[in-house]
């Protein structure tokens, strides 16, 4: 079931000790994530080790990602970066945070102002996107999976989406998880996934296959009665006997002669 818990931003993830689960060893710190902006799934981890060196770790070599340390299968699981298969693919906080997203349309939605990442396979990505920084001093923002990216521009620092990503996005990454994550599990961004990545520079031409879904909310409306209130009006007929005191006054006309 995805939960909220399974959901780390990168901040919390940079710099976590990396131990080979076969033997123990601590084989570095991780120095970044290294992403597909458009499938919006993890890669790998750059590595850095004591000797400053920064290495790779495939996507396919974590086995778990901790509260205290990622592990990796073995010590060959950290490898040099011209031995994989990920030259050129863009670094998550070096490359992807602070991307503007655009539509479609070109209307600017904001800023990447953090990356979360589902850290259980699939290992989905999703960004918190701001428009400012009062956005940020008020607690504002729209997160959207990762994988609605159409495109990315070849610095890196504009990703395009479709027109309806601000509407489908949600306030909150708990309404992310709740609405968004768990149906994406169960669809073929699974499968994207697995397939090769793509390096950041062929982004700028080609042809990309893309797979929309939406959700249709149902809504009923329904009468109910939450409270009664009877009135009854008692209608009684009685009989007054009303006493007063009746006074006369005689008056005397004496007639004049004329």
């Amino acid at each position: 079931m995805a939960t909220v818990d399974n959901l780390r931003s990168i901040d919390n993830l940079i710099g976590m000790n990396i131990l080979s689960r076969a033997t123990g060893n601590k084989l570095g710190n991780v120095y970044d994530l290294i992403v597909d902006p458009v499938k919006g799934v993890l890669l790998g981890l750059a590595a850095r080790g004591a000797d400053e060196q920064v290495r790779v770790v495939d996507g396919q070599e974590i086995y778990s990602f901790g509260p205290d340390a990622v592990m990796v299968n073995t010590d060959d699981s950290v490898r040099s970066l011209e031995d994989t298969h990920l030259t050129g693919v863009p670094l998550a906080k070096k490359n992807i945070h602070g991307a503007r997203i655009v539509t479609e349309s070109g209307t600017l939605l904001g800023q990447v102002a953090n990356i979360h990442l589902y850290t259980s396979p699939p290992h989905l990505l999703f960004y918190e996107v701001r428009e400012s920084l009062l956005d940020k001093l008020l607690g504002r923002a729209l997160f959207i999976p990762a994988s609605v990216g159409q495109a990315i521009s070849d610095n890196a620092e504009r990703i395009v989406v479709p027109e309806d990503t601000a509407r489908n996005g949600a306030d909150s990454l708990e309404s992310l998880a709740r609405g968004h994550l768990a149906p994406m599990l169960e669809d073929e961004t699974v499968i994207a996934a697995n397939r090769p990545p793509t390096p950041l520079a062929a982004f700028s031409e080609g042809t990309i296959e893309i797979s929309e879904r939406a959700q249709t909310p149902v809504v009923q409306r329904e009468a109910r009665v939450v409270e009664e209130l009877y009135i009854n009006r008692d209608v009684r007929e009685r009989n007054e006997t009303v006493g007063d005191t009746l006074r006369r006054t005689d008056v005397e006309v004496e007639r004049v002669e004329e």
